[in-house]
């Protein structure tokens, strides 16, 4: 779980610097155009609606644990059945007391914080290896 996932927008800016890379380098081009398709979620609702790169994020602290600031483990529950199908699928986070009293040891690891010019370089980066 990364709780700074909203630090990394797919903005018009961060797009067009894979359109910026070596000219020829397909797999840059493609990156750039697949995510360019997310950008105008945010040009027509709003900020608020803006696309966010969390799949990526994650991946990216397998590779560079580096890429984020202030790991904790969390305890969490999360919901994966529910009548009303309302919270299915919810995550929750647990206090200590409440984990040790279910005997829960669903602990996830929750990021506080991301070098986002450093994720955003090793997108770049990622795409000119072919």
């Amino acid at each position: 779980a990364l709780d700074a996932t909203n630090s990394v927008p797919v903005t018009q800016e961060f797009v067009r610097r894979f359109g910026l890379q070596k000219e020829g380098n397909f797999l840059s081009e493609f990156i750039g155009s697949a995510w360019a398709m997310c950008t105008h979620f945010s040009a027509v609702y709003g900020e608020i609606f803006s696309y966010y790169a969390w799949d990526t994020l994650t991946a990216a602290w397998i590779i560079r644990r580096d890429i984020v600031e202030g790991v904790d483990k969390v305890p969490m529950r999360v919901i994966v059945a529910d009548e009303s199908a309302e919270h299915e699928g919810r995550t929750m986070r647990l206090t200590v007391e409440e984990a040790e009293a279910a005997q829960l040891n669903n602990n996830c690891l929750l990021a506080r914080g991301v070098r986002v010019e450093d994720f955003y370089n090793l997108m770049l980066s990622l795409a000119t290896r072919v």
